[in-house]
């Protein structure tokens, strides 16, 4: 899967859960409602074929999304 699937926001909360950050504090911080945030959580996991937190972490990883520098 390509990360050009991604919009400008997935990649902008991606970033954000490499950085541990919670749900609720990436909700918080784009104005969001707590279920609306799981949706967009939810549409990235599909997006990148990922299972949990730990496959959107190696998604951004190795499409150079997110370094771990």
């Amino acid at each position: 899967m390509k990360a050009a699937t991604l919009n400008k926001r997935e990649f902008k909360i991606m970033k954000l859960i490499c950085r541990e950050y919670t749900t609720q504090e990436i909700a918080e911080k784009f104005g969001l409602s707590l279920k609306r945030m799981e949706q967009l959580r939810s549409d990235i996991l599909a997006k990148t074929q990922s299972r949990n937190t730990v496959g959107i972490v190696k998604f951004a990883i190795k499409n150079k999304i997110y370094s771990l520098k």
